[in-house]
């Protein structure tokens, strides 16, 4: 397997980082072996130490090609026919030098290196957290560790590569802890940080089976249309400024949006037809509705003579604006994205589930793991389900028989 992953990567080996490597490997894992080192992440460790004689269990590679790559080897086949051979098994495309990652990476790097434990946490969280700027708005610490700038999430897959980079940087400057030496609350900390930051890696390997136009809550569209309803403070002039501001990104959002959907339905994965078809209709109502009825201007309309310190002129001027940028730039937006959509629909699945997709059901046990927080496979919380369901029926039927109701059927 060593063999065969160092021939994938061979031709690019001169030109790539130690970092750059490591990513890649990080990246081919989940699609090759199991967690062969035993702590809940698939990851390139996992692929140096798997052995044939103790992990065969573990191998998810198709064997055949791993024994052809094996005996092209022995018999001094040539290179180029090995390197077809790895490729194959590997099953993806090397992820070449990405600057930004880089950069920012040693810079974080840098800054972290030899940080006492309470300082280290502080700098690495506000270099994470200010990857996401609406969250930082959603927290109420823009005094603390906003920067000044004007923005909307970046949705787009190279950033989330950056930010997985990074990471990796934090994660990897943790372990250099001595674990022991720590206090009991920073020992805490730490844990803490690892398994989050663990669960980041792993998540972000499995980015391509989200459905990022869906009509459900965790969607693109439907966070940013609740950022401005409900979280955008609205209380002052600057807040009505930098609301119209904000408003004046989420064309450009929609356009990473855009090309996020087309990443994933070019790797085979669309969202099913049933949900592809709400979405659509969510987002249809948006971009067909009057200005004056849409939620983006409805709030702004609401709350902007509750500012005391606007004057009436100044709040009406402000208030043609956002209809003008929901009218010109926002519901345009949607609408290209609807049309993306309705390309997509004759190749949607009727099907529903991911594992009916490569890798589907990987990903589908890293979601337990990061909503449950335990390593309970499906079929174990299903049962759990099924009991704790008995056991309030149980509860039911007591507090009834002890009231003198009769019940006739809980189902």
């Amino acid at each position: 397997l060593t063999e065969a992953l160092y021939l994938w990567l061979r031709a690019d080996l001169g030109r790539l980082s130690d970092e750059r490597v490591l990513y890649n490997l990080d990246l081919a894992a989940p699609a090759l072996v199991r967690d062969v080192d035993h702590n809940k992440v698939v990851a390139a460790e996992d692929l140096l130490r798997w052995n044939r004689l103790f992990d065969a269990d573990k191998l998810l590679a198709d064997v055949a090609t791993l024994d052809a790559i094996s005996g092209s080897v022995l018999n001094a086949a040539p290179l180029a026919e090995r390197i077809v051979l790895a490729r194959q098994l590997v099953g993806r495309e090397i992820d070449r030098d990405s600057p930004a990652a880089l950069a920012l990476g040693t810079v974080l790097g840098n800054q972290l290196a030899g940080l006492p434990a309470e300082d280290f946490f502080r700098v690495s969280w506000r270099w994470l957290l200010q990857r996401t700027p609406e969250a930082i708005i959603e927290l109420g610490v823009q005094s603390r560790y906003g920067n000044g700038e004007i923005l909307l999430n970046d949705v787009s897959d190279g950033y989330r590569e950056v930010t997985a980079a990074l990471h990796r940087v934090v994660l990897d400057s943790l372990r250099e802890f001595d674990r022991e030496a720590l206090s009991p609350q920073d020992r805490l900390s730490r844990d803490v940080y690892e398994w989050y930051l663990e669960d980041q890696l792993q998540g972000e390997r499995y980015r391509l089976f989200e459905y990022p136009a869906s009509s459900f809550i965790t969607s693109v569209p439907s966070n940013t249309e609740f950022f401005f309803t409900d979280i955008h403070p609205l209380d002052s002039e600057q807040d009505a400024r930098e609301y119209l501001a904000r408003l004046r990104l989420v064309d450009n959002k929609f356009e990473q949006l855009r090309a996020s959907v087309a990443a994933r339905a070019e790797a085979g994965i669309i969202e099913p037809a049933i949900t592809l078809d709400w979405a659509i209709d969510a987002l249809r109502s948006v971009s067909r509705t009057r200005v004056t009825s849409t939620d983006y201007y409805r709030r702004f309309n609401r709350d902007i003579d509750a500012v005391s310190e606007l004057e009436p002129a100044l709040a009406e001027a402000l208030r043609d604006e956002v209809k003008s940028v929901v009218d010109q730039e926002i519901q345009p937006a949607y609408g290209a994205l609807v049309a993306d959509l309705e390309a997509l629909r004759d190749r949607a699945p009727q099907a529903i589930g991911v594992g009916q997709f490569e890798g589907g059901d990987e990903f589908y046990a890293w979601a337990l793991r990061h909503h449950t927080t335990s390593d309970l496979t499906a079929e174990q919380v299903h049962q759990l389900g099924l009991a704790q369901l008995e056991r309030v029926h149980r509860e039911i039927r007591s507090a009834a028989k002890a009231l003198g109701l009769s019940l006739i059927h809980i189902s």
